[in-house]
């Protein structure tokens, strides 16, 4: 079985050169400045060419397993495809997500999201990729 990762905030680093520009620590313990706190959700974007997520808020645990919806938006020639992917902790194989402590990508603390790619699928431009996220905060 051969699993691809694709670590967003590492693409993001490796593409945009850093981005030329440090995020703000955002409200709801985000560094990444367009994610917000809504109803005890931390929703926000991760885009290969924006700025690193790395998530601090107390993200709520069920089993261990943070509570979090990841879509997937993929467009090609016939539009965008939308991909609610599943939690790599649930699935074992991609696609799916994760959450990941990383000190090169999260200098400051905190975790980041890691997708691993459909294994049968082709290997997608990273400039056509991108994801929302909603993760139930901790209260």
């Amino acid at each position: 079985m051969i699993t691809r990762t694709l670590s967003i905030g590492l693409l993001a680093a490796a593409l945009c050169g850093g981005c030329g520009g440090s995020a703000v620590q955002g409200d709801g313990g985000v560094d990444h400045a367009v994610d917000h706190v809504s109803q005890n959700l931390l929703v926000g974007t991760i885009d290969a060419s924006g700025p690193v997520v790395c998530i601090t808020a107390p993200l709520m645990l069920v089993g261990g397993q943070a509570q979090c919806t990841v879509v997937q938006h993929l467009a090609g020639d016939g539009g965008v495809t939308t991909t609610t992917l599943q939690s790599c902790d649930t699935t074992g194989q991609g696609p799916c997500w994760a959450l990941v402590t990383s000190p090169t990508t999260c200098p400051g603390g905190g975790l980041s999201f890691a997708i691993a790619l459909d294994p049968n699928a082709p290997t997608p431009d990273p400039k056509n990729l991108s994801y929302d996220y909603s993760c139930a905060l901790s209260t």
